[in-house]
């Protein structure tokens, strides 16, 4: 009976133990409530030497983080069967701040084995410094009026017989805001068409991204907004003024742009910026999805201080060993000692006053350093004059701060240069304590999503004639209709935009499938057939026979196998195909007697000689017979740096011959940038597939 897994709604303990259970919680402190439900203490504790010779302590695996950060980790089933830790125990649901948790644990586990634990740890918090008593009581207010709003949603879902959850109450949100001064007035922005709050939760009403989520990232309440779910199907992954075509084809004169933008009038002003012509040239203009990733910042910084907090479970006056400082004052601090110029960028006039060079991974570093020798008096008087006189005063103060001590500057500079900067390996597992024991499983994509039918044909390349549907706004030009499968369908069509290219083309391409304004033969079709030659993974059914195929998009490895001749010769795996059980390497099958001599992966770090002097690479990216390189700091968008002329940065381009001239071999860079470097000739992996 101990094994048994009960249905959801149903615990493992009878009513008079539950009782007595909540009857020890309500008296006890939250800790020895945990432990009492079996989850365990509030921290965890391991065995490590530090360099000071101290037994040091050690922070809890992300994964099981449950009894440390309990209100942000959403529960896990608590079943003693469950092979899955993160089903169990629970895990944290934003994947970016999970992952930086997680390597926030790596470098200071490191750091107390190497040094032993510390006596404090300074944080920097995403945050502004104090706030004056005005912006003060906006917030508040703010606060006040969303709790207010928040609990009137539950008692309408109440009244509707829906569930009293967070999906829901946002959902009620969004459509009070299509329009908030009538609810009896609350319409589809795009169609026009009634929304009655009896149609929220019968499936025909969907959220929509106004700026499309795959290119944003952004899922805030500003870009969602409720419509009809025939929309979403029409609007797809683009902004409302790129869909505005086929919406009107579709719905009519309602859903033109001209009547789209006078309901948009109703909603808030964040959401109506999105629906305007250039919504989208203005967000990659201000930086692309670089705000969500600030909100993921704040975020995670806030759980990290009570993340890090489990070191010292102590209480009581004088127990607080983790304290911030807001990402403001260290700005101020870092510009008043004139630190930015130790990484000058050379768009920039340079000098200690330059913004800092985020082209740089160490950058960071300075901030680490501004942090730490920045104490609590420094951080109060500061915040104080935030608080009385403004950000204005708050920097004046800080530039008469003078330096730590004399020669600060140079000591960092000199420090900052030396960094190797260490990147998370990421070479697509799950992690093992996410999976069952003695089972491999990947995290990445295996193939890309779209299915194709196979024809049984072959282009002169050898790649499969393959046969998928694509919807009639995939069409730009007019040599795009030449791959429709079906020959009345071609010449329809190809009649139909005659003499028409660019905007024209588009627009009668469009026309086609109207139910009305299009051809009889062809009403109200979206979609075609259209064949291509490409290389893909065949799906075989039980006889082995191919029944539909994948294109495998990603590259998992960079394989170099030596030959007897003493030639480097590359091997690019493919993901799927370094998940397949049975595989061989081709390169082994014809050479038996080759040695695997470099197995690389993306941000994987090689040791290269070039005119004698060895120099540190990451793995940017691989393709057949090329191993793109580039220096572990760099940073930014290394394509468009590249390609940039009057910027410096450049790639390394690595054949497997080249790679043989510049002794390349693998190399690790721990958490606190040691270099651990085999030398040339590097041990050699098993040879194998």
């Amino acid at each position: 009976m101990t094994r048994v897994r009960l249905a959801e709604g149903f615990g493992r303990f009878g009513e008079t133990a539950t009782r007595r259970l909540i009857a020890e919680m309500e008296k006890t402190s939250s800790s020895i409530a945990r432990r009492c439900s079996g989850r365990g203490s509030a921290t965890t504790r391991i065995s490590a030497t530090g360099g000071s010779g101290r037994t040091a302590r050690a922070m809890p695996p992300c994964l099981i983080m449950a009894p440390v950060l309990e209100r942000p980790i959403l529960p896990g089933t608590a079943d003693p069967n469950e092979q899955d830790e993160a089903l169990r125990l629970g895990r944290l649901t934003n994947p970016t701040v999970h992952i930086g948790l997680n390597q926030l644990r790596r470098v200071l586990n490191a750091l107390i084995r190497r040094y032993g634990p510390p006596a404090e740890i300074a944080i920097e918090l995403a945050r502004e410094l104090k706030l004056d008593a005005e912006r003060k009581g906006e917030v508040n207010d703010r606060n006040r009026r969303n709790r207010v709003a928040a609990e009137g949603r539950s008692r309408k879902l109440n009244e509707l017989g829906i569930a009293d959850k967070g999906g829901n109450r946002a959902i009620l949100r969004l459509w009070e805001e299509l329009n908030e001064d009538n609810a009896h007035d609350r319409r589809c922005v795009y169609t026009g068409r009634q929304i009655p709050v009896e149609m929220l939760f019968s499936g025909a009403v969907e959220v929509d991204h106004i700026l499309p989520f795959s290119q944003t990232l952004d899922d805030s309440n500003a870009n969602r907004i409720l419509c009809l779910r025939e929309v979403n199907r029409i609007k797809r992954n683009r902004s409302p003024y790129e869909a505005r075509d086929d919406l009107r084809a579709h719905f009519g004169p309602d859903a033109g742009w001209e009547a789209i933008a006078a309901r948009t009038a109703r909603l808030p002003r964040e959401k109506r910026r999105r629906f305007e012509p250039d919504a989208m040239a203005r967000f990659n203009d201000k930086g692309g999805f670089l705000a969500r990733h600030l909100t993921d910042t704040q975020y995670l910084s806030r759980l990290a201080r009570e993340y890090l907090s489990a070191l010292y479970p102590e209480k009581g006056e004088g127990s607080s060993h983790v304290w911030v400082s807001p990402g403001r004052l260290t700005e101020m601090l870092r510009r008043s000692w004139g630190l930015n110029h130790h990484l000058p960028d050379h768009n920039l006039s340079g000098g200690g006053d330059q913004p800092k060079n985020r082209r740089d991974h160490r950058h960071h570093a300075i901030d680490a350093i501004v942090v730490g020798v920045t104490d609590r008096s420094l951080l109060s008087r500061i915040a104080r004059e935030a608080g009385r006189e403004g950000l204005m005063a708050a920097g004046r103060v800080a530039e008469a701060i003078p330096d730590p001590w004399e020669g600060f500057s140079d000591e960092v500079g000199r420090i900052v240069r030396n960094i190797t900067v260490s990147h998370r390996p990421d070479h697509g597992s799950a992690a093992k304590a996410g999976r069952p024991k003695d089972r491999n499983a990947t995290a990445g994509r295996l193939h890309n999503e779209t299915a194709y039918g196979l024809t049984g044909a072959k282009d002169r390349s050898g790649r499969d004639i393959v046969v998928t549907r694509k919807p009639l706004s995939a069409f730009r030009k007019p040599s795009d209709i030449e791959a429709i499968r079906d020959d009345d369908l071609r010449v329809k069509l190809r009649d139909w935009t005659a003499g028409k290219e660019g905007a024209a083309f588009e627009q009668a391409v469009r026309s086609f499938g109207h139910p009305e304004r299009g051809p009889r033969l062809y009403p109200g079709i979206r979609r075609v057939r259209v064949v291509e030659p490409l290389s893909v993974i065949p799906i075989r059914d039980r006889s082995g026979c191919p029944y539909k195929a994948y294109k495998g998009d990603s590259n998992y490895r960079f394989d170099v196998w030596e030959l007897k001749t003493g030639v480097w010769k590359d091997e690019v795996v493919s993901m799927f195909e370094a998940h397949q059980r049975d595989r061989t390497s081709p390169t082994r099958r014809d050479n038996p007697t080759a040695r695997k001599v470099l197995s690389l992966q993306q941000n994987d770090v090689v040791a290269i000689e070039r005119e004698g002097a060895r120099e540190l690479m990451r793995v940017a990216k691989f393709s057949g017979g090329t191993l793109v390189l580039a220096p572990p700091q760099e940073a930014g968008s290394l394509k468009a740096r590249d390609a940039d002329k009057s910027d410096p940065f450049r790639y390394v381009y690595g054949s497997p011959g080249s790679l043989r001239r510049w002794k390349a071999r693998q190399v690790r860079i721990d958490e606190l940038g040691r270099v651990l470097d085999p030398g040339f000739p590097a041990r050699k992996p098993k040879p194998g597939a």
